[in-house]
């Protein structure tokens, strides 16, 4: 009987070891694979050893797979992005930040050939949509306005207004660019001074848009206030 016993037992723990083995089998197999830093300011992918690069904050992925994380770098999880493939662009949504593989092209504002731009306000910690503007036409004086116009300095004085402007694309249907729009309820005046150093009071308006990233502060003039002036009529009238 004490044989038997000690054989029963022998064969328990033989099993448990067994189960160990598998179950630390499975999460080796299953670990997230890291990111780590190169010496280009890049991330290379410890599994697959490709390469990414952070897009500037004025990118985002339009969508991602929330499955499960496919990389990790410092405890920050990035995610594969919807609609193009799974291994060359990746996302993290609790920090904003867009990868993309070395060889992906990230393309400007241009090359996106914008087709929607997407206007919208934080209302008390609900994002709402004030317009979806699709008109090409509009589309181009907006964007014209705001590549064309003179770089201001950014004032950091506090605005009536911020509204976002989310950009989007048919060709990069998983990118989307944004711009903020800024309104005052003064007029911004500067003081310019000119090549024969007389020094002129300018005056460029309420109406300016933002991107964080390049640092650019443009004056727009009244490309958008049509889209506001209607959210808030109806904002009212409800």
């Amino acid at each position: 009987m004490k044989k038997n016993l000690t054989c029963a037992r022998a064969w328990r723990v033989g099993a448990l070891l067994l189960a160990i083995v598998s179950v630390l089998s499975v999460c080796s197999c299953s670990r997230v694979p890291s990111l780590t830093p190169n010496a280009q300011g890049g991330y290379v992918n410890e599994k697959t050893d490709v390469v990414y690069y952070p897009a500037p904050d004025c990118y985002e992925a339009k969508y991602y797979l929330v499955e499960e994380a496919v990389a990790i770098n410092d405890g920050v999880q990035f995610y594969a992005v919807e609609g193009v493939e799974a291994e060359k662009w990746l996302y993290s949504p609790d920090f904003g930040i867009l990868l993309y593989a070395e060889g992906e092209m990230l393309p400007t504002i241009d090359e996106l050939q914008p087709t929607q731009i997407s206007v919208k306000v934080d209302d008390g910690g609900i994002m709402k949509t004030v317009s979806d503007i699709s008109d090409a036409t509009k589309i181009t004086e907006i964007l014209d306005a705001y590549k064309n116009g003179e770089t201001l300095e950014y004032p950091g004085k506090k605005a009536n207004y911020k509204f976002d402007l989310k950009i989007y694309s048919e060709q990069y249907s998983w990118i989307v660019y944004n711009l903020m729009f800024v309104q005052y309820a003064e007029d911004l005046t500067v003081n310019v001074k000119g090549e024969d150093g007389e020094v002129t009071l300018v005056n460029y308006g309420k109406n300016f848009i933002y991107n964080r990233a390049e640092d650019r502060f443009v004056a727009i003039g009244d490309e958008l206030q049509q889209y506001i002036d209607e959210y808030y009529r109806n904002a009212d009238a409800e």
